[in-house]
């Protein structure tokens, strides 16, 4: 525990974001990874002023609202930038790396995609994938 009038501990601050997460209702192991994107996102994103950030961002979790929408970005398969994630996109899953994966491995890459076969491509991830996992170009494959 923190001296009294001494700022507590970064360390400190995410524990208590991970009990007050557990508290909400969300098991320990996903509180702790929640916890572990949203801090290094706030710290990232605000510098000095992350503690708001970070603050907001545990209040939103704790309504259910997922990660992915927080921090605005998620990793996706060997992609080199982060797929840009926010409402009603859908969140890219691992389970669809994989399927890009195989189909990549079977198929090699695909040619650009056209804007007529990626409708409803939600972030458009896995279709930008199979166009360039492989070294191809990678299809315009959003839903914006």
């Amino acid at each position: 525990r923190e001296a009294e009038g001494q700022a507590p501990t970064r360390e400190a601050v995410r524990q208590e974001a991970v009990n007050q997460l557990v508290h909400a209702g969300l098991d320990n192991e996903e509180a702790a990874a929640s916890v572990r994107w949203m801090f290094e996102d706030a710290v990232r994103k605000a510098g000095g002023a992350w503690q708001t950030r970070f603050q907001d961002s545990v209040a939103r979790r704790k309504k259910r609202e997922p990660v992915q929408y927080i921090v605005g970005s998620w990793p996706f398969f060997p992609l080199k930038q982060e797929v840009l994630v926010r409402p009603p996109v859908l969140i890219p899953r691992p389970e669809t790396e994989e399927l890009v994966e195989l189909v990549c491995e079977s198929f090699g890459p695909a040619p650009a995609a056209s804007p007529a076969s990626t409708g409803g491509a939600g972030s458009g991830a896995a279709g930008g994938l199979a166009g360039g996992a492989a070294g191809g170009s990678e299809g315009d494959t959003g839903d914006g």
